[in-house]
C-alpha cells in the first residue's frame, strides 16, 4: 500500500469534527498548554518514580521461569558506547528488542565505508547501523547485517509475532528475524511522528506533505492557509486505514486498539478525557483535576496514565481505567527526568525509564554528564501500581531503546555495563523484596 498515492477506501465517508484539542509540551516543572485551538476532521472506516497504590487491583498469578540472569557481552559484536552528553543527546543510536522467547534483536550505530546516495533527498545525515540476531541464552550470533539510515531519529518499532517496523527516510518496511526489509508503506512527504496502540494493532502515522510548487502569481503570505500534517490511523493486520485527520503541528495522541483519547479543558482546573472510537462513537471516560494540561499515555487497551500538576511544584501520575476509576497515583520524584514508558504486550506490566538528575532540570535545559549521572528502569504492575523492581541501564541513552520485555512479559532485557543482561521478573521481584527488608 502506498500513501504516496493518497488513495484510501472508506465505507461511507462519514465525518465529525473536534471543537478543540489540548496540545502541550511537558517539562519537569509543569505541563504547558499551548492552546492552539486546532480544528481536526476525521474520516472513519468501518473496521468491525515510585507508586502509591490507591485502589489495588492485583493481576492474576503469573508463572515465571526461574533461572540466573543471562549476560551477553556486546563488545565482541562491535558495539561501542556513545560519546558523552550532550553530543549525542536524543540521538537514537541503539535498539534492543526481543524477537521471541529465544532470540534478541540488537541494533546499534557502527562505523564503516558509507556510500552516499540520493535515496533520501530530505536529509544528508546518512549513517550505518548493525543489526544482530542473538540466540538466548548462549548469545550466539545467528544472523547480522547493516542498514543505512538517513537521520538520527527513532527507526525501529516492534509489531507482533517477531516482526518490526523499520523506518528509513520516509519509507516504512517490515523486518523479522531474517533481517530482510520488505516494503510496507511509502510516503511522499516527511514522517514526523509514529505512535502505536499498546497491543501494536493500530499505528498513527503523522506526515508532513511535500510543499506544493509555487504558483505564477501566489496569493499574499497573510492569506496563505497553514500547511497541515496528515494523520493516518492504520490497522496493522490486515493493513487498512481506519481513520484520518489533519493538524498544524505534530501531536502526541494516546492511541488504543479501538480509538484514541482526547483531553478537553473545563472550568476550575478540570480536564475531561473522551474516548473517540473508530466506529464514530464517543464517550467520556474520566475527569481529571490538574493545574496544567495533563499529558496522557496508554499503558494497556483499558488503562491510561495522566501526567498532572497537583500544584505549581508537585507533579504526579494518575492511572485510570476506561470506566473512569482511579487505579493509583504516583508522585514524581524530583531527581528523575525525561521518563519513557515501555509496555508489555499483554498490558500486565510496564516500565518507566528515567534519567537521574543531579540538579533540578527543565525541558529547555541541555543535558551533560554533570547534570545526568544514571539511568533507572522502574518496573510496575499496571493495575495495582506495585513496584516490582528497579534496575540501572548503562551507558545512558536519551533516545532509542536499551530495555525490552519478552513477548510473554516474564523477562526483561537491559543494556548494562557492557552486556545485555536478561532477568526474570520473578528474580527482580525477589531482589526488590530483599532490598526493602
Amino acid at each position: 500500500m502506498s500513501i504516496k498515492s493518497r488513495k484510501f477506501l472508506h465505507s461511507d465517508g462519514r465525518t465529525f469534527s473536534f471543537n478543540r484539542i489540548a496540545i502541550h509540551g511537558c517539562g519537569r516543572s509543569r505541563c504547558i498548554q499551548r492552546g492552539l485551538g486546532l480544528l481536526l476532521a476525521i474520516c472513519l472506516a468501518f473496521h468491525p518514580a515510585r507508586m502509591q497504590a490507591l485502589r489495588p487491583h492485583p493481576s492474576p498469578p503469573r508463572s515465571y521461569d526461574i533461572q540466573l540472569p543471562v549476560r551477553i557481552p556486546v563488545a565482541p559484536l562491535g558495539f561501542l558506547p556513545p560519546g558523552e552528553l550532550p553530543e549525542f543527546s536524543y540521538y537514537s543510536l541503539v535498539n534492543l528488542r526481543f524477537i521471541d522467547a529465544n532470540h534478541l534483536l540488537f541494533v546499534f550505530n557502527t562505523t564503516g565505508l558509507l556510500h552516499r546516495d540520493d535515496d533520501c533527498f530530505k536529509t544528508d545525515s546518512e549513517r550505518l547501523v548493525r543489526a544482530v540476531v542473538l540466540e538466548i541464552p548462549s548469545g550466539r550470533v545467528e544472523r547480522q547485517t547493516e542498514w543505512k539510515l538517513y537521520d538520527f531519529s527513532d527507526f525501529l518499532w516492534p509489531l507482533r509475532d517477531g516482526r518490526f517496523l523499520l523506518r528509513r527516510c520516509s519509507q516504512l518496511e517490515q523486518v523479522d528475524a531474517s533481517l530482510v526489509p520488505r516494503p510496507f508503506i511509502n510516503f511522499a512527504g516527511t514522517l514526523e511522528t509514529i505512535i502505536f496502540s499498546p497491543d501494536r494493532s493500530v499505528v498513527l502515522l503523522e506526515e508532513k506533505p511535500e510543499p506544493s510548487p509555487p504558483k505564477p502569481q501566489p496569493a499574499p503570505a497573510a492569506d496563505a492557509p497553514p500547511q497541515m500534517l496528515n494523520l493516518d490511523f492504520i490497522r496493522v493486520d490486515p493493513v487498512g486505514v481506519v481513520a484520518r485527520s489533519q493538524a498544524q503541528v505534530p501531536l502526541s495522541i494516546p492511541v488504543l486498539a479501538q480509538g484514541f483519547l482526547e483531553t478537553l479543558g473545563a472550568p476550575h482546573d478540570r480536564w475531561i478525557v473522551t474516548l473517540r472510537s473508530f466506529d464514530g462513537s464517543q464517550r467520556q471516560v474520566a475527569e481529571i483535576h490538574s493545574t496544567c494540561a495533563p499529558r496522557l499515555t496508554t499503558l494497556a487497551n483499558t488503562v491510561f496514565v495522566a501526567d498532572i500538576c497537583l500544584n505549581y511544584k508537585q507533579i504526579a501520575y494518575q492511572a485510570f481505567d476506561l470506566r473512569g476509576a482511579l487505579l493509583w497515583q504516583m508522585p514524581v520524584a524530583p531527581d528523575l527526568y525525561s521518563p519513557r514508558f515501555l509496555l508489555t504486550q499483554d498490558g500486565a506490566h510496564f516500565a518507566m525509564e528515567s534519567l537521574h538528575a543531579t540538579r533540578p532540570l527543565t525541558s529547555l535545559d541541555s543535558l551533560d554528564n554533570q547534570s545526568i549521572d544514571a539511568q533507572i528502569v522502574d518496573i510496575f504492575d499496571t493495575l495495582s501500581g506495585a513496584l516490582i523492581a528497579s534496575i540501572p541501564a548503562s551507558p545512558i541513552y536519551t533516545a532509542g531503546t536499551n530495555v525490552d520485555f519478552s513477548p510473554d512479559g516474564t523477562r526483561v532485557a537491559v543494556l548494562q555495563d557492557g552486556a545485555i543482561v536478561i532477568y526474570t521478573l520473578n528474580q527482580l521481584a525477589n531482589q526488590q523484596r530483599g532490598a526493602s527488608r
